[in-house]
């Protein structure tokens, strides 16, 4: 394996009201104005809490259609993330929740993260809008994407994204859950 592990969530293009993401985004970009870095770890922490923590509890509470909440909308997401698994990176692990996903994965060789994010997002709409007989967009062209640097961060990482179904109040049905054998291994030997 050759790079550090990313956590990469990724959204359906109606996850989130326009109007609450740029009140979001706006009051990010005010407090990032008044926070330079390097932030101390209570001003980091803060940041956590009012920004990427509000936006996944705003995703858990199942904004949209949810089209992912649909096992075989799911499976097509879960499929794709596999195909490539050994070849452009090594999957750690993934949730497809009803209008996101999570996957924590390590790029092998030369390969690009964008370029992994393309190939994920371009399969898996193409499909999707073949089986629900529609067109359009279904990702939202952004994603969020955390290069994690140690292992404490790996294990918090395979434990959010275990945990993820069950802390948006989602039946086991309704999420779909992988995790490769190994992978907890490695947090256990630090």
């Amino acid at each position: 394996m050759d790079g550090g592990f990313y956590f990469v969530t990724w959204r359906l293009a109606d996850s989130l009201p326009q109007a609450m993401l740029s009140a979001w985004h706006e009051e990010r970009h005010d407090w990032l104005s008044r926070h330079p870095k390097p932030w101390t770890s209570s001003v980091a922490a803060e940041y956590r809490t009012r920004f990427p923590k509000r936006l996944e509890g705003w995703l858990d509470d199942g904004y949209g259609t949810c089209i992912l909440r649909e096992s075989a909308c799911a499976r097509i997401v879960g499929d794709a993330m596999h195909y490539f698994d050994g070849v452009r990176y090594e999957l750690a692990s993934f949730v497809v929740m009803p209008n996101h996903a999570h996957s924590l994965f390590q790029l092998r060789g030369d390969f690009q993260l964008e370029d992994v994010m393309h190939s994920w997002k371009s399969y898996t709409s193409h499909e999707l809008n073949n089986m629900l007989g529609r067109r359009g967009s279904v990702w939202q062209q952004e994603s969020w994407d955390h290069l994690l640097r140690g292992v404490k961060y790996l294990e918090r990482c395979l434990d959010y994204i275990a945990a993820n179904p069950a802390m948006a109040g989602l039946g086991s049905d309704e999420a779909l859950v992988y995790e490769a054998p190994g992978y907890r291994a490695l947090t256990e030997s630090r």
